[in-house]
């Protein structure tokens, strides 16, 4: 019996440390990520953990971690220097099960990357996988020094030291090769064919944080302290408060993208206008921009001017400050915008620095490490290649561009409508109900003083044709305008269009740009049409 515990336990650690090691070697750098997470943990009570060589140490540390459980792994299924590797697995896990321990009871790291991204593990379920491993180890151990027969080489020595040799070996060139280019299966959220928007939306189904408050409270005037939980004293005033405290029942689910968010050099979040970019585009990804490759972004740059020839966008996503941000893109004449993101987040897209994402409306078609870089050409015959070349997309379209879904936006809070606000005569707000009609005609008048004599015998013309236009589609013509009430009377009059009018802040008219006069289209409160009046503008 102890024989056939012996044999199990050989081919369960054996075959688990060439596993979990293969699977780190798929990604060395995902798992040095871990590793810095336990050291900036450890750096808090021991300052040399947190010091620059030794977090400069991570990546090859992770590589060798790797490469060494694989060797132990193989070794002792043949049977190889059965002390050293029974030593060596003992000391292993002794440390490794201290490490997962303090990770479940400070809660200091949330995954051990153990498996890597391929099975995530919570603390807990680490460090129970830890003890069991050190269980069957000391079983290992013990045999091996007491029962030295239990563990015999299975294969002659001209075999195994063969095997033993390449499958070392292997698992080095793979953890190399990723490191230099990119992990060969993909198991993060940012994956290719995943689409970044869907994974920031959580499921109908998905289970809600519950949290437990716990008021404390003192009765004014009996002096009695009392707890109350999700909820406070009904009669309120005759207690004084003294405490409350937050408790997590139930955690909550978490979309697997949760922290990816474009900030602009205005400091404005653009995540949204650019994943819904209704095109093709690409982004640079650089986590620190002081440990990049600027020959790779050279390539990258170039890459991006033959892009931008046929209308593709490029994005710069980077992990530093706006200071070394544009410093650093000067350096390398990259004329895209630069968006500032989470580093980790950047380290969980790419694992090279910089690397290459290609994208379609939030969809990752492709990705490269930055050695891996191809021209335009190459790029657009594997991923785009029925993309016809168009002019350049504005990244700040006009907020009544044509084709914009007015009235969602604005119910649904869209930033760039947030200002947006129309007043009756009396000054009461109307912007919900207008923006309610099924269809109607806008005209949008900046400023009526701006109006000149020339300027007018045009516009007229306009007044009249959208005026006819809209009362024979039997909806509404509203002129919306800056303008006091008592300059849009006498145009009314002299256009002889009896039109409804409103008004909306001037600053926000100014936003809108374009001419003194616009004409808009509405259809459920989709802008269908529209053009510039005034003689500034084809009447449709």
């Amino acid at each position: 019996m102890a024989k056939v515990l012996s044999q199990l336990a050989r081919l369960l650690v054996g075959g688990l440390f060439i596993f979990s090691g293969l699977i780190k070697a798929n990604d060395p750098v995902g798992f040095s990520i871990k590793l810095e997470d336990y050291f900036l943990v450890f750096s808090e009570t021991i300052p040399v953990f947190g010091a620059d060589w030794v977090m400069a140490s991570t990546l090859p540390l992770a590589w060798f971690i790797v490469v060494l459980e694989v060797a132990l792994g193989i070794a002792l299924l043949l049977g190889l220097w059965r002390k050293w590797v029974a030593w060596l697995l003992l000391l292993m896990m002794i440390f490794f099960t201290w490490l997962t321990g303090y990770s479940a009871i400070t809660g200091s790291v949330t995954d051990c990357g153990c498996f890597g991204d391929a099975i995530p593990l919570t603390p807990w379920e680490s460090f129970y996988k830890d003890l069991v491993l050190m269980v069957l180890i000391v079983i290992i151990w013990r045999d091996v020094f007491r029962s030295p027969k239990a563990i015999q080489p299975i294969l002659p020595s001209a075999v195994s030291l063969p095997l033993f040799v390449l499958g070392t070996a292997f698992t080095g060139w793979v953890g190399l090769h990723t490191i230099q280019h990119l992990p060969f299966r993909d198991f993060r959220p940012y994956k290719v064919g995943n689409n970044i928007q869907e994974g920031m939306t959580l499921p109908p189904d998905a289970k809600e944080e519950i949290v437990q408050l716990t008021w404390t409270y003192k009765n004014k005037a009996s002096g009695e302290v009392q707890e109350f939980v999700d909820e406070l004293p009904p009669d309120l005033e005759n207690w004084e408060y003294m405490d409350r405290v937050e408790k997590v029942v139930q955690k909550g689910d978490e979309p697997p993208i949760h922290d990816f968010v474009l900030v602009g050099e205005d400091d404005r979040d653009r995540t949204t206008d650019i994943l819904e970019l209704d095109d093709t585009y690409l982004f640079v990804v650089s986590p620190d921009l002081d440990h990049t490759s600027e020959d790779q972004w050279e390539a990258a740059a170039e890459l991006a001017g033959e892009a931008e020839l046929e209308g593709m966008h490029t994005f710069a996503l980077v992990g530093n400050g706006r200071d070394r941000i544009e410093a650093f893109r000067h350096s390398v004449q990259a004329a895209f915008p630069f968006f500032s993101v989470d580093q980790k987040t950047l380290k969980t897209i790419l694992r090279t620095d910089p690397g290459l994402v290609v994208l379609n409306q939030g969809t990752i078609l492709a990705k490269y490490a930055g050695r891996d870089i191809p021209d335009f050409a190459d790029l657009k015959e594997r991923h785009f290649p029925d993309r016809a070349a168009r002019a350049l997309a504005s990244l700040d379209p006009e907020p009544f561009a044509e084709g914009r879904d007015l009235a969602a936006d604005y119910a649904g809070g869209a930033e760039d409508l947030s200002a947006f606000a129309v007043y009756d005569t009396a000054g009461t707000p109307i912007t919900d109900s207008v923006l309610a009609l099924p269809g109607q005609y806008w005209m949008v008048l900046r400023d009526v003083s701006e109006i000149t004599a020339e300027s007018w015998a045009l516009l007229q013309l306009d007044i009249q044709r959208v005026a006819a236009a809209a009362e024979a589609a039997e909806v509404p013509f509203l002129v919306i305008s800056g303008s006091p009430e008592a300059y849009l009377l006498p145009m009314r009059e002299a256009s002889g269009i009896a039109f409804d009018y409103a008004f909306t802040d001037p600053d926000w008219l100014a936003e809108i740009g374009g001419a003194n006069a616009r004409f808009m289209h509405l259809e459920d409160g989709v802008i269908a049409e529209r053009f510039d009046g005034g003689g500034e503008g084809v009447v449709p």
